[in-house]
């Protein structure tokens, strides 16, 4: 069992000394033997820093061109076909990375599954509803997405502590299966997605 504590300080937890305690690591040696393992490090922040900043400057690199190369040679829905896959395998990547350094790799195909689905997703919208129904379409779809955003956050971290660090990754994979099923069935051999054609009044 590994548990990192944090020093409780006087005036919040992690000010003062930024101590944290790595352990319990608990060994039996012999029947009625057991070494206790306790390891005290100073937690200055600056990997929650670095790895910030990594997945800003991803998320520049992939919305700043990315994505705008991968639209010219790609459609609409095989786009979003292949994002989900690529989101499914690196959710799964990241429930079940063992290290910080693996983590970092994961955080790339993760960041331009995301990336191009956010985008692809609101393009092959406005391509499906009639012109003046496109603010209200997106309304919706950003609504949507706000409502995600917050349920996301509770549902992952109640199955985190319950369940297992894991859980959440893998959760999120299920989801996104069931999305390729949906994408394989519904939109990759159908039609191009075009605007519907005008109203006649």
């Amino acid at each position: 069992m590994l548990m990192h504590l944090p020093f409780v300080h006087h005036n919040t937890i992690g000010r003062g000394g930024h101590t944290l305690v790595d352990g319990p690591v608990m060994r039996w040696v012999s029947e009625n033997q057991m070494h206790i393992y306790v390891h005290n490090r100073v937690d200055d922040g600056s990997a929650m820093g670095y790895v910030l900043t990594y997945v800003g400057l991803l998320i520049v690199v992939i919305q700043g061109g990315g994505i705008g190369w991968l639209t010219k040679r790609f459609r609409d829905k095989q786009l979003i076909f292949g994002g989900s896959i690529l989101l499914a395998i690196s959710l799964v990547g990241w429930a079940l990375t063992p290290t910080l350094w693996v983590l970092l790799l994961v955080l790339v195909p993760l960041a331009l599954a995301g990336g191009v689905l956010g985008v692809v997703t609101n393009s092959a919208l406005t391509k499906s509803v009639y012109p003046e129904e496109v603010g209200g379409t997106l309304g919706l779809a950003a609504a949507l997405g706000s409502v995600t955003r917050v349920l996301s956050p509770i549902v992952g971290g109640v199955l985190f502590d319950r369940v297992s660090p894991a859980a959440p990754g893998l959760l999120g994979a299920l989801v996104m299966a069931w999305l390729i099923s949906y994408t394989w069935r519904r939109v990759l051999f159908v039609s191009d997605l075009v605007c519907p054609p005008e109203r006649v009044a």
